[in-house]
């Protein structure tokens, strides 16, 4: 009987794994946009300070509290803001897998790199939700690689590093992308 209960177990047990899904294949290593990146400037940065740790996307606010009865709703905006100002910041847009199309400044101070847990974040504008930090691996060649309209060369975490490089990346010549 024990024999019987063992076959029938392992009868089971391959029907299992003959049924199981292959896994996913994995990302494209190298992103390709869509299209082409957007036409206008974002609007100037704010001083960058160091990152605190950031969702990708907005953290859900608590709802704001009930109005009070005897408190009038404030007034409608008859025109919306002017839109910003173009930057004068020097970078570029670049399309990545995990954020689509953001701009990215060229300047060591819009790259925060904490060399001790091999984490980079680059202060970019990411045109649903403005400027921000995000994560970005792409910084010590790691990750799928995004698609730099005119190459990595001319951002300072590429040109210059000023952080130790991981052990198992080698930077190749980069050539810009001819349109």
């Amino acid at each position: 009987m024990k024999a019987f209960i063992f076959l029938l177990s392992v009868a089971f047990a391959a029907l299992a794994l003959a049924q199981t899904q292959p896994p996913p294949p994995p990302p494209d290593e190298n992103a390709q946009p869509p299209g082409p990146p957007p036409s206008a400037q974002p609007p100037p940065p704010p001083t960058p300070a160091p990152p605190v740790a950031q969702p990708i996307e907005p953290a859900q606010a608590n709802p704001p509290p009930a109005p009070q009865a005897n408190v009038p709703p404030p007034p409608a905006q008859a025109n919306p803001p002017p839109p910003p100002p173009p930057s004068n910041v020097k970078g570029e847009w670049v399309y990545t897998a995990q954020y689509g199309w953001i701009w990215i400044p060229y300047d060591q101070q819009y790259t925060y790199v904490n060399v001790n847990s091999g984490v980079a974040f680059e202060f970019v504008f990411y045109p649903p939700f403005g400027w921000r930090w995000v994560l970005a691996p792409w910084v010590f060649g790691l990750g799928p690689r995004p698609y730099f309209v005119h190459g990595p060369v001319l951002f300072a975490w590429y040109r210059h590093p000023w952080f130790r490089l991981h052990p198992l990346v080698r930077r190749g010549v980069v050539r810009p992308h001819h349109h």
